[in-house]
């Protein structure tokens, strides 16, 4: 494959034999990163950590007021167009453990979803400031919040609100290097609170409604509807809590769920099927009431690989020897595309157990999803047409 000649640009290719240098640096950069817990709705503390790493850089950013660093680096054009890149901070849990690093991985919650893509845009950043790269665009950078979980993108949500408009969008993610996500799954996320009355001892009053019960028969109806299938359409139950004691019926249960589907025709569907059944139940069964509270309802977007985005990206992982491979998730990336906003979201790394407390990165993979974002980020700069 014949490569465009901006992958062999003098400046790129220094950047790169400087980063091969400061292998040891960026994979530390990355640790320390990782050890400033910043779970969803709690991550200034990392956000003020980024602030005082730039500022030290020469490099200007704010903190918006959902809680977003953002800054940008201008062209002298005025007529020129808008790049963003962005990168999420927050993490699904607390960290329980201390970053562990060893001689090929690095331990601990969020060291790979998403600090891996935080640590590199952090890079990127750093690089683009002492190599002193000019750009044909406006670039645009943020280090987002709430993507995570109950967040629902409400950092990106926010940020595209008071950006200008944007010929594109780079979304640095947490792993597998190679990885273009290109579908976007639509989710209904909701919290039932079940409520029953008159409530009672569990032995005397034994038949009256209870509320634990009830919100397991929802569960169980929810499971029961036929069609749901592996990375197709798919629901789970995160959290259910209720009751007061063992011999007391329960009055109250909450819970939260959530549905998915590829396909937004059949999310409304799936979406239609379980509002029945909490219909029917409350019709047919006296002190029973449901209180249902929507938390995030999103679109599917399914876009094609052939997109000249997608095209740009594989052709960077091409010449890094990097295979490439499209894949469906939802990330900060759901919103834009849902908007029409060309955007691709890529790998930064080999990961593995992410979301879990015993998440773990593969260290030798570091180095090269930091060239893989820098060159995606470039070619984009200056070749990419909406």
């Amino acid at each position: 494959m014949k490569y465009p000649p901006l992958f062999h640009n003098k400046n790129i290719l220094q950047i790169f034999e400087s980063a091969n240098k400061q292998e040891v640096k960026l994979i530390k950069s990355l640790q320390r990163i990782a050890s400033i817990y910043s779970p969803t709705f709690h991550e200034r503390d990392k956000v003020n950590y980024l602030h005082e790493m730039l500022k030290d850089l020469g490099i200007q950013s704010k903190i918006d007021k959902q809680g977003n660093l953002y800054g940008e680096f201008k062209t002298q054009s005025k007529t020129a167009a808008y790049l963003l890149v962005i990168a999420h901070v927050d993490t699904v849990l607390t960290p329980s453990k201390k970053v562990k690093n060893t001689t090929d991985y690095l331990y601990g919650h969020g060291v790979c979803d998403n600090s891996t893509g935080v640590n590199t845009l952090y890079w990127i950043l750093k690089f683009i400031k002492e190599f002193s790269i000019s750009l044909p665009v406006h670039l645009i950078f943020s280090f987002t919040v709430q993507e995570e979980g109950l967040g629902v993108k409400g950092g990106m949500r926010f940020l595209l609100t008071h950006v200008p408009k944007l010929i594109a969008i780079l979304n640095l993610e947490s792993h597998n290097l190679g990885r273009i996500v290109h579908e976007c799954p639509g989710q209904y996320r909701i919290k039932l609170l079940v409520e029953t009355s008159p409530g009672g001892h569990s032995f005397r009053d034994f038949g009256s409604p209870n509320a634990i019960v009830v919100t397991s028969y929802i569960i169980g109806q929810l499971a029961k509807i036929k069609g749901f299938e592996k990375k197709q359409t798919t629901y789970n139950i995160g959290k259910i809590t209720g009751g007061n004691g063992i011999n007391a019926i329960a009055t109250s249960c909450e819970c939260t769920l959530e549905i998915r589907a590829l396909v937004q025709r059949k999310l409304g569907k799936y979406i239609n099927a379980f509002e029945k059944i909490l219909f029917d139940l409350e019709r047919q069964f006296k002190g029973v009431k449901i209180t249902k509270t929507i938390l995030a309802q999103t679109t599917a977007v399914v876009t094609s690989p052939s997109e000249r985005i997608y095209q740009m990206t594989e052709e960077v992982q091409s010449y890094l020897g990097i295979k490439t491979f499209f894949e469906m998730g939802n990330n900060d990336g759901d919103v834009p595309l849902a908007l029409g906003i060309p955007t691709v979201t890529i790998g930064s790394s080999n990961g593995f157990k992410t979301h879990s407390q015993d998440e773990y990165v593969e260290k030798k993979t570091l180095l090269l999803g930091f060239k893989q974002n820098l060159l995606t980020l470039l070619y984009l700069a200056h070749n990419y047409q909406s």
